[in-house]
Formats: C-alpha cells, sequence, structure tokens
C-alpha cells in the first residue's frame, strides 16, 4: 500500500477532511496542520515510505454489554 501513498493524494485527503472535527491523537487541528501542509505532507510521506511512522498510543476502553430481557 505505501507505494500507492503520495504527496498529492494526502492533500486531497486533507481538503476533504471536515475542519470541524475534533483534534487527533497528537493534538492538531486541521488548520494547524494546514499552516505548514506542504512540509508536513512532504514529512509524512517520507516516514510512511521509510516505515518510520509511528502514530501515538491509543487508550482502549471497554464498555460493558448490558443484556435486557424482554418477557412477551
Amino acid at each position: 500500500m505505501y507505494h500507492l501513498i503520495n504527496e498529492e493524494l494526502l492533500k486531497q485527503c486533507h481538503k476533504e477532511l471536515d475542519g470541524n472535527k475534533a483534534e487527533g491523537i497528537e493534538n492538531v487541528n486541521k488548520k494547524e496542520y494546514a499552516e505548514n501542509l506542504d512540509e508536513n505532507i512532504k514529512d509524512l510521506v517520507k516516514r510512511l515510505k521509510n516505515k518510520a511512522y509511528k502514530p501515538a498510543l491509543s487508550l482502549r476502553v471497554y464498555i460493558q454489554k448490558i443484556t435486557v430481557k424482554c418477557d412477551h
């Protein structure tokens, strides 16, 4: 899949993102990322192609399943 990722594709993905959504795991929103978009995209492509991109760990939360019994 790495061969499909390029700067043009990632710029288009960025353009299509809804800027009103919550910040990403690295606490950067769309507007902040766009301030230096060309350089950010170029760096991201380089890290992805070198397999050096390491996303931040996310917190896994388990939600207890509740079973409701209905007598009909």
